[in-house]
Protein backbone atom coordinates (compact mmCIF):
# COMPACT_ATOMS: atom_id res chain seq x y z
CA UNK A 1 0.00 0.00 0.00
CA UNK A 2 0.86 3.28 -0.17
CA UNK A 3 2.82 5.25 2.19
CA UNK A 4 1.43 8.73 3.62
CA UNK A 5 2.61 11.26 5.84
CA UNK A 6 2.12 14.82 6.79
CA UNK A 7 5.48 16.99 6.05
CA UNK A 8 6.87 20.44 5.76
CA UNK A 9 7.80 20.57 2.38
CA UNK A 10 11.45 22.88 3.47
CA UNK A 11 12.79 22.64 0.08
CA UNK A 12 14.54 26.28 -0.58
CA UNK A 13 12.22 26.47 -3.86
CA UNK A 14 9.38 26.16 -1.70
CA UNK A 15 10.90 29.32 1.44
CA UNK A 16 8.16 32.01 1.26
CA UNK A 17 8.93 35.87 2.03
CA UNK A 18 8.04 35.06 5.33
CA UNK A 19 10.20 32.37 6.20
CA UNK A 20 7.59 30.03 6.31
CA UNK A 21 7.13 26.48 4.26
CA UNK A 22 4.06 24.59 3.11
CA UNK A 23 2.24 21.84 4.91
CA UNK A 24 1.72 18.74 1.97
CA UNK A 25 0.25 15.73 2.83
CA UNK A 26 3.14 13.37 0.82
CA UNK A 27 1.83 10.19 -1.26
CA UNK A 28 4.40 7.49 -1.89
CA UNK A 29 4.29 4.63 -4.62
CA UNK A 30 6.40 2.36 -6.32
CA UNK A 31 9.06 5.14 -5.77
CA UNK A 32 7.04 8.37 -7.41
CA UNK A 33 5.77 10.69 -5.09
CA UNK A 34 2.60 13.86 -4.68
CA UNK A 35 2.52 16.30 -2.69
CA UNK A 36 -0.58 18.11 -1.95
CA UNK A 37 -0.52 21.20 -0.54
CA UNK A 38 -3.05 22.04 2.89
CA UNK A 39 -2.64 25.72 2.67
CA UNK A 40 -0.92 25.24 6.03
CA UNK A 41 2.40 26.85 6.69
CA UNK A 42 4.77 26.95 9.50
CA UNK A 43 8.56 27.90 10.05
CA UNK A 44 11.30 25.37 10.34
CA UNK A 45 10.94 26.24 14.21
CA UNK A 46 7.52 25.46 15.04
CA UNK A 47 7.37 22.16 12.74
CA UNK A 48 8.64 18.76 14.54
CA UNK A 49 9.57 16.62 11.82
CA UNK A 50 9.92 13.51 13.32
CA UNK A 51 5.88 13.58 14.55
CA UNK A 52 4.61 15.73 11.52
CA UNK A 53 2.57 18.23 13.51
CA UNK A 54 3.15 21.56 15.17
CA UNK A 55 4.71 22.11 17.84
CA UNK A 56 3.49 23.90 20.58
CA UNK A 57 4.90 27.22 19.88
CA UNK A 58 2.60 27.51 16.55
CA UNK A 59 -0.50 29.40 17.35
CA UNK A 60 -3.64 26.71 18.21
CA UNK A 61 -1.21 24.04 17.70
CA UNK A 62 -3.90 21.15 19.26
CA UNK A 63 -6.20 22.22 16.97
CA UNK A 64 -4.66 22.85 14.05
CA UNK A 65 -3.02 19.15 14.99
CA UNK A 66 -6.35 17.06 15.12
CA UNK A 67 -7.03 18.57 11.40
CA UNK A 68 -3.97 17.47 10.42
CA UNK A 69 -4.84 14.32 12.17
CA UNK A 70 -8.06 13.49 10.07
CA UNK A 71 -6.73 14.48 6.95
CA UNK A 72 -4.01 12.11 6.91
CA UNK A 73 -6.31 9.13 8.65
CA UNK A 74 -8.51 10.29 5.41
CA UNK A 75 -5.33 9.71 3.26
CA UNK A 76 -5.27 6.49 4.88
CA UNK A 77 -8.41 5.37 4.38
CA UNK A 78 -8.82 6.28 0.68
CA UNK A 79 -5.88 4.65 -0.05
CA UNK A 80 -7.11 0.87 1.85
CA UNK A 81 -10.88 1.32 -0.10
CA UNK A 82 -8.28 1.42 -3.28
CA UNK A 83 -7.32 -1.67 -2.05
CA UNK A 84 -10.73 -3.32 -0.85
CA UNK A 85 -12.37 -2.39 -4.37
CA UNK A 86 -9.77 -4.58 -5.83
CA UNK A 87 -8.18 -1.68 -7.89
CA UNK A 88 -3.94 -1.13 -8.14
CA UNK A 89 -3.00 1.37 -6.36
CA UNK A 90 -2.51 4.83 -8.77
CA UNK A 91 -1.93 8.46 -7.68
CA UNK A 92 -4.25 9.13 -10.05
CA UNK A 93 -7.46 7.16 -8.76
CA UNK A 94 -6.21 8.37 -5.40
CA UNK A 95 -6.07 11.95 -6.00
CA UNK A 96 -9.97 11.19 -7.56
CA UNK A 97 -10.95 10.23 -4.58
CA UNK A 98 -8.83 12.20 -2.09
CA UNK A 99 -10.51 15.53 -3.87
CA UNK A 100 -13.98 13.81 -4.65
CA UNK A 101 -13.77 15.27 -8.19
CA UNK A 102 -16.94 13.97 -9.66
CA UNK A 103 -15.64 12.26 -13.16
CA UNK A 104 -16.65 14.03 -16.43
CA UNK A 105 -18.87 12.41 -18.99
CA UNK A 106 -17.52 14.77 -21.85
CA UNK A 107 -15.80 11.88 -24.03
CA UNK A 108 -12.33 13.21 -24.30
CA UNK A 109 -12.06 14.22 -20.80
CA UNK A 110 -13.50 10.45 -19.67
CA UNK A 111 -10.82 9.13 -22.28
CA UNK A 112 -8.39 11.15 -20.98
CA UNK A 113 -8.93 10.10 -17.07
CA UNK A 114 -8.47 6.28 -18.54
CA UNK A 115 -5.00 6.84 -20.82
CA UNK A 116 -3.95 8.73 -17.73
CA UNK A 117 -4.12 6.05 -15.56
CA UNK A 118 -2.92 3.48 -18.05
CA UNK A 119 -0.01 5.52 -18.58
CA UNK A 120 0.79 5.99 -14.54
CA UNK A 121 0.77 2.93 -14.04
CA UNK A 122 3.17 2.16 -17.31
CA UNK A 123 0.47 0.35 -19.45
CA UNK A 124 1.89 2.05 -22.65
CA UNK A 125 0.39 -0.58 -25.33
CA UNK A 126 -3.25 -0.75 -23.27
CA UNK A 127 -2.86 2.97 -23.93
CA UNK A 128 -2.38 3.22 -27.26
CA UNK A 129 -5.67 2.29 -28.55
CA UNK A 130 -7.29 4.44 -26.36
CA UNK A 131 -5.78 7.57 -27.71
CA UNK A 132 -5.76 6.02 -31.02
CA UNK A 133 -9.65 6.10 -30.64
CA UNK A 134 -9.74 9.32 -28.49
CA UNK A 135 -7.91 11.14 -31.49
CA UNK A 136 -10.35 9.71 -34.13
CA UNK A 137 -13.57 10.26 -32.28
CA UNK A 138 -12.52 13.97 -31.48
CA UNK A 139 -11.67 14.84 -35.75
CA UNK A 140 -14.62 12.88 -36.35
CA UNK A 141 -16.90 15.39 -34.29
CA UNK A 142 -14.89 18.14 -35.56
CA UNK A 143 -15.58 17.51 -39.37
CA UNK A 144 -19.40 16.43 -38.38
CA UNK A 145 -21.81 19.31 -38.60
CA UNK A 146 -23.99 17.29 -35.88
CA UNK A 147 -21.37 17.16 -33.28
CA UNK A 148 -18.42 19.24 -31.24
CA UNK A 149 -15.66 17.54 -29.76
CA UNK A 150 -15.58 20.11 -26.95
CA UNK A 151 -18.85 19.44 -25.72
CA UNK A 152 -19.66 15.64 -27.16
CA UNK A 153 -20.92 13.66 -24.06
CA UNK A 154 -20.92 9.78 -23.69
CA UNK A 155 -24.66 9.44 -23.98
CA UNK A 156 -24.06 11.47 -27.39
CA UNK A 157 -22.50 7.96 -28.81
CA UNK A 158 -25.87 6.05 -29.74
CA UNK A 159 -26.52 3.63 -32.34
CA UNK A 160 -26.96 6.55 -34.84
CA UNK A 161 -23.22 8.10 -34.13
CA UNK A 162 -21.60 4.69 -34.38
CA UNK A 163 -22.79 3.99 -37.90
CA UNK A 164 -21.80 8.10 -38.67
CA UNK A 165 -18.60 7.18 -37.04
CA UNK A 166 -18.60 3.86 -38.99
CA UNK A 167 -18.94 5.85 -42.21
CA UNK A 168 -16.23 8.44 -41.49
CA UNK A 169 -13.48 5.51 -40.49
CA UNK A 170 -14.13 4.06 -44.05
CA UNK A 171 -14.25 7.14 -46.06
CA UNK A 172 -11.55 9.45 -44.60
CA UNK A 173 -9.77 6.97 -42.21
CA UNK A 174 -9.75 4.18 -45.60
CA UNK A 175 -10.02 1.26 -42.98
CA UNK A 176 -11.57 -1.92 -42.91
CA UNK A 177 -13.69 -3.66 -41.42
CA UNK A 178 -11.34 -5.49 -39.52
CA UNK A 179 -9.97 -2.09 -38.14
CA UNK A 180 -12.44 -0.53 -37.42
CA UNK A 181 -13.79 -3.21 -35.00
CA UNK A 182 -10.81 -2.21 -33.78
CA UNK A 183 -12.07 0.89 -32.69
CA UNK A 184 -15.42 -0.37 -32.13
CA UNK A 185 -14.33 -2.34 -29.35
CA UNK A 186 -12.38 0.01 -27.66
CA UNK A 187 -15.58 2.32 -27.63
CA UNK A 188 -17.65 -0.64 -26.55
CA UNK A 189 -15.07 -1.00 -23.34
CA UNK A 190 -14.95 2.67 -22.45
CA UNK A 191 -18.84 2.78 -22.14
CA UNK A 192 -19.03 -0.11 -20.09
CA UNK A 193 -16.26 1.47 -17.77
CA UNK A 194 -18.43 4.68 -17.59
CA UNK A 195 -21.19 2.13 -16.43
CA UNK A 196 -20.28 -0.38 -14.44
CA UNK A 197 -16.94 2.02 -13.08
CA UNK A 198 -17.76 5.38 -12.96
CA UNK A 199 -21.67 5.58 -13.32
CA UNK A 200 -21.93 8.52 -15.30
CA UNK A 201 -23.59 6.62 -17.80
CA UNK A 202 -27.12 4.81 -17.64
CA UNK A 203 -27.44 1.13 -19.04
CA UNK A 204 -30.32 2.45 -21.09
CA UNK A 205 -27.76 4.51 -23.36
CA UNK A 206 -25.56 1.68 -24.34
CA UNK A 207 -25.69 1.39 -27.54
CA UNK A 208 -24.11 -1.76 -28.50
CA UNK A 209 -27.04 -3.62 -27.60
CA UNK A 210 -28.12 -2.87 -31.21
CA UNK A 211 -25.17 -2.09 -32.87
CA UNK A 212 -23.42 -5.40 -33.78
CA UNK A 213 -19.42 -5.10 -33.96
CA UNK A 214 -19.80 -9.08 -34.97
CA UNK A 215 -21.21 -7.41 -38.56
CA UNK A 216 -17.12 -6.29 -39.04
CA UNK A 217 -15.26 -9.52 -37.61
CA UNK A 218 -14.34 -11.85 -40.88
CA UNK A 219 -11.90 -14.55 -40.04
CA UNK A 220 -8.32 -13.14 -41.14
CA UNK A 221 -6.63 -14.47 -44.01
CA UNK A 222 -4.15 -16.77 -42.98
CA UNK A 223 -0.47 -15.44 -42.65
CA UNK A 224 1.36 -18.71 -42.25
CA UNK A 225 4.19 -19.56 -44.45
CA UNK A 226 5.45 -23.28 -44.39
CA UNK A 227 8.54 -24.95 -42.52
CA UNK A 228 10.51 -25.56 -45.68
CA UNK A 229 10.48 -21.23 -46.26
CA UNK A 230 11.37 -20.99 -42.09
CA UNK A 231 14.20 -23.47 -42.25
CA UNK A 232 15.24 -21.14 -45.31
CA UNK A 233 15.08 -18.12 -43.86
CA UNK A 234 16.88 -19.81 -40.44
CA UNK A 235 19.91 -21.14 -42.56
CA UNK A 236 19.98 -17.67 -44.55
CA UNK A 237 23.60 -15.96 -43.82
CA UNK A 238 23.68 -12.02 -43.03
CA UNK A 239 26.05 -9.86 -41.66
CA UNK A 240 26.83 -9.41 -37.82
CA UNK A 241 24.47 -6.95 -36.16
CA UNK A 242 23.05 -5.61 -39.02
CA UNK A 243 19.16 -5.14 -39.31
CA UNK A 244 18.29 -8.06 -41.52
CA UNK A 245 20.01 -10.53 -39.33
CA UNK A 246 18.73 -8.89 -35.99
CA UNK A 247 15.04 -9.23 -38.24
CA UNK A 248 15.82 -12.47 -38.63
CA UNK A 249 17.05 -13.94 -35.45
CA UNK A 250 13.44 -12.48 -34.16
CA UNK A 251 11.56 -14.60 -36.58
CA UNK A 252 13.50 -17.30 -35.96
CA UNK A 253 13.73 -17.47 -32.67
CA UNK A 254 9.50 -16.38 -32.29
CA UNK A 255 8.77 -19.79 -34.16
CA UNK A 256 11.06 -22.15 -32.09
CA UNK A 257 9.83 -20.47 -28.83
CA UNK A 258 5.83 -21.42 -29.80
CA UNK A 259 5.26 -18.52 -31.42
CA UNK A 260 6.33 -15.80 -28.63
CA UNK A 261 5.47 -12.22 -29.54
CA UNK A 262 8.28 -9.63 -29.94
CA UNK A 263 7.07 -7.50 -27.06
CA UNK A 264 8.06 -10.73 -24.96
CA UNK A 265 10.82 -11.32 -26.84
CA UNK A 266 12.53 -7.68 -25.89
CA UNK A 267 12.03 -8.08 -22.71
CA UNK A 268 13.77 -11.34 -22.25
CA UNK A 269 17.18 -11.01 -20.08
CA UNK A 270 19.52 -13.77 -19.23
CA UNK A 271 17.74 -14.03 -15.88
CA UNK A 272 14.80 -15.68 -18.19
CA UNK A 273 17.35 -18.49 -19.11
CA UNK A 274 17.08 -21.54 -16.47
CA UNK A 275 19.03 -24.45 -17.60
CA UNK A 276 17.75 -25.89 -21.15
CA UNK A 277 14.71 -24.03 -20.21
CA UNK A 278 13.53 -20.34 -21.11
CA UNK A 279 10.86 -19.11 -18.41
CA UNK A 280 9.13 -15.89 -18.45
CA UNK A 281 5.92 -14.25 -17.72
CA UNK A 282 3.40 -12.88 -20.70
CA UNK A 283 3.16 -9.07 -20.62
CA UNK A 284 -0.13 -9.04 -21.84
CA UNK A 285 -1.48 -12.28 -19.66
CA UNK A 286 0.77 -11.94 -17.12
CA UNK A 287 1.02 -15.67 -17.14
CA UNK A 288 4.05 -17.88 -16.83
CA UNK A 289 5.35 -19.88 -19.50
CA UNK A 290 8.21 -21.99 -19.77
CA UNK A 291 9.47 -24.13 -22.71
CA UNK A 292 12.28 -25.83 -23.75
CA UNK A 293 15.41 -24.74 -25.64
CA UNK A 294 15.61 -25.86 -29.48
CA UNK A 295 18.99 -25.77 -31.08
CA UNK A 296 17.77 -22.57 -33.07
CA UNK A 297 17.07 -20.82 -29.99
CA UNK A 298 20.18 -22.11 -28.85
CA UNK A 299 22.78 -20.19 -31.18
CA UNK A 300 20.58 -17.21 -31.00
CA UNK A 301 20.89 -17.02 -27.76
CA UNK A 302 24.92 -17.68 -27.77
CA UNK A 303 25.26 -15.51 -30.55
CA UNK A 304 24.09 -12.03 -28.34
CA UNK A 305 24.80 -13.49 -25.05
CA UNK A 306 28.63 -13.33 -26.32
CA UNK A 307 28.28 -9.82 -26.48
CA UNK A 308 26.37 -9.55 -23.20
CA UNK A 309 27.97 -10.72 -20.41
CA UNK A 310 26.18 -8.60 -17.50
CA UNK A 311 23.17 -10.78 -15.44
CA UNK A 312 20.44 -8.99 -15.97
CA UNK A 313 20.66 -7.67 -19.00
CA UNK A 314 18.17 -7.42 -22.14
CA UNK A 315 19.34 -10.40 -24.59
CA UNK A 316 18.25 -8.70 -27.66
CA UNK A 317 19.60 -5.18 -28.42
CA UNK A 318 16.45 -3.58 -28.45
CA UNK A 319 16.58 -1.13 -25.72
CA UNK A 320 19.53 0.58 -24.44
CA UNK A 321 19.07 0.39 -20.60
CA UNK A 322 21.00 4.09 -20.42
CA UNK A 323 18.33 5.71 -22.46
CA UNK A 324 14.88 3.67 -22.21
CA UNK A 325 13.82 3.47 -18.91
CA UNK A 326 10.10 4.81 -18.39
CA UNK A 327 7.82 2.82 -19.75
CA UNK A 328 6.59 5.01 -22.42
CA UNK A 329 10.41 5.21 -23.28
CA UNK A 330 10.15 1.67 -23.92
CA UNK A 331 6.88 1.72 -25.62
CA UNK A 332 8.26 4.14 -28.00
CA UNK A 333 11.64 2.52 -28.56
CA UNK A 334 9.42 -1.22 -29.06
CA UNK A 335 6.98 0.62 -31.91
CA UNK A 336 10.27 1.89 -33.59
CA UNK A 337 12.69 -1.41 -33.38
CA UNK A 338 9.32 -3.63 -34.60
CA UNK A 339 9.01 -0.64 -37.87
CA UNK A 340 12.15 -1.35 -38.56
CA UNK A 341 12.48 -5.00 -38.19
CA UNK A 342 9.79 -5.84 -40.50
CA UNK A 343 10.77 -3.06 -42.86
CA UNK A 344 14.06 -5.72 -43.42
CA UNK A 345 11.15 -8.49 -44.72
CA UNK A 346 11.68 -7.49 -47.87
CA UNK A 347 15.13 -8.16 -48.67
CA UNK A 348 15.13 -11.75 -46.40
CA UNK A 349 12.72 -12.62 -48.59
CA UNK A 350 14.63 -11.86 -51.69
CA UNK A 351 17.37 -13.37 -50.17
CA UNK A 352 15.88 -16.50 -50.02
CA UNK A 353 15.13 -16.30 -53.13
CA UNK A 354 11.07 -15.77 -52.33
CA UNK A 355 10.95 -12.09 -53.66
CA UNK A 356 7.44 -10.76 -53.13
CA UNK A 357 6.79 -13.30 -50.02
CA UNK A 358 5.34 -11.49 -47.41
CA UNK A 359 6.37 -11.63 -43.77
CA UNK A 360 6.22 -9.58 -40.65
CA UNK A 361 6.20 -11.14 -36.79
CA UNK A 362 3.31 -12.04 -36.45
CA UNK A 363 4.06 -14.82 -39.96
CA UNK A 364 6.58 -16.40 -37.29
CA UNK A 365 3.62 -16.95 -34.52
CA UNK A 366 1.12 -18.26 -36.90
CA UNK A 367 3.20 -20.20 -38.56
CA UNK A 368 4.80 -22.37 -35.90
CA UNK A 369 0.69 -22.96 -35.04
CA UNK A 370 -0.24 -24.22 -38.63
CA UNK A 371 2.65 -26.39 -38.50
CA UNK A 372 1.48 -28.24 -35.88
CA UNK A 373 -1.81 -28.45 -36.89
CA UNK A 374 -0.90 -29.49 -40.46
CA UNK A 375 1.37 -32.56 -38.56
CA UNK A 376 -1.52 -33.82 -37.73
CA UNK A 377 -0.79 -33.37 -33.95
CA UNK A 378 -3.76 -34.25 -31.87
CA UNK A 379 -6.77 -31.56 -31.87
CA UNK A 380 -6.89 -32.48 -27.69
CA UNK A 381 -3.26 -31.04 -27.16
CA UNK A 382 -2.49 -28.55 -29.65
CA UNK A 383 -4.83 -28.02 -32.93
CA UNK A 384 -7.32 -26.23 -32.24
CA UNK A 385 -5.83 -25.08 -29.17
CA UNK A 386 -3.49 -23.09 -31.70
CA UNK A 387 -6.05 -22.23 -34.10
CA UNK A 388 -5.42 -18.79 -33.44
CA UNK A 389 -9.33 -17.63 -33.60
CA UNK A 390 -8.22 -15.53 -30.71
CA UNK A 391 -4.51 -15.29 -28.58
CA UNK A 392 -6.30 -15.92 -25.25
CA UNK A 393 -7.90 -19.30 -26.16
CA UNK A 394 -3.99 -20.35 -27.49
CA UNK A 395 -2.87 -19.25 -24.48
CA UNK A 396 -5.26 -21.14 -22.57
CA UNK A 397 -5.24 -24.03 -23.97
CA UNK A 398 -1.47 -24.16 -24.22
CA UNK A 399 -1.64 -23.79 -20.22
CA UNK A 400 -3.33 -26.95 -20.11
CA UNK A 401 -0.64 -29.74 -21.11
CA UNK A 402 2.31 -30.65 -19.59
CA UNK A 403 5.43 -29.32 -20.11
CA UNK A 404 7.22 -32.35 -21.48
CA UNK A 405 4.32 -33.38 -23.74
CA UNK A 406 4.91 -29.93 -25.41
CA UNK A 407 8.72 -30.24 -25.62
CA UNK A 408 8.39 -33.65 -27.44
CA UNK A 409 5.70 -31.70 -30.11
CA UNK A 410 8.33 -29.21 -30.60
CA UNK A 411 11.02 -31.24 -31.30
CA UNK A 412 9.14 -33.33 -33.17
CA UNK A 413 8.15 -31.16 -35.99
CA UNK A 414 9.62 -28.39 -35.76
Amino acid sequence: MAKIKIILFDSPSKKLQDGTYPVCLKVTHQRKRKYYQLDKYATLQKWNKGTGRFRRSFPNHSAENAVLLKIESKANDIARDIERDGLPFSLLEFNKRFFQKPVSNLVKDYYKLLIDGLQEEGKESTASPYITTKNALVEFADQSSTYKSSSLILAEIDYHFLLEFEKWLRKKRKLKDTSISVYMRNIRTVLNKAIKKDKILKQEHYPFHDYEISKLDHTTKTRATTKEVIHKIRDATFPDHSREQLAQHVFIFSYYSRGMNFVDISLLTTKNIMGDRIEYKRSKTKKNFSFKILQPVREILDFYLEHNKMEGDYIFPIYDEAIHKTPKQMYNRRKQALRTINDQFPAIAEKIKMKGLKLTTYVSRHTYATTLKNADVSIAKISEALGHTTEKVTQTYLKQFEKDVLDDIDEQFL
